[in-house]
């Protein structure tokens, strides 16, 4: 059985996020965060701008690399989406994008 990584309260079902969703939460559970303490906006940008500097500093893996971008993106899209209100994921063609 596998646990659901736990998310703020402002990003919880979100369904319009569709597969970012899942890994921003990943994203969020393996970067250790204090997911009470990540409120939308602004809370939730600078310590995602912390992670990035960190991480920025380290020497990684291709593939360690790849899921950082990916979780750190899907948590970027996951934050303007719910800031702009009307936004969600769309895919074409095997692309994701964040309609906003």
């Amino acid at each position: 059985m596998t646990s659901t990584p736990r998310a703020p309260d402002w990003l919880a079902e979100r369904d319009e996020l569709g597969p970012l969703l899942p890994a921003a939460l990943r994203f969020l559970e393996r970067e250790g965060a204090n997911v009470a303490a990540l409120g939308p906006g602004a809370p939730t940008l600078a310590w995602l701008s912390r992670r990035i500097d960190t991480f920025g500093q380290r020497n990684v893996s291709p593939r360690e690399e790849a899921d950082f971008v990916e979780g750190a993106g899907a948590l970027l899209a996951a934050v303007l989406v719910v800031h702009v209100g009307l936004g969600a994921h769309v895919e074409r063609d095997g692309v994701h994008r964040v309609r906003l």
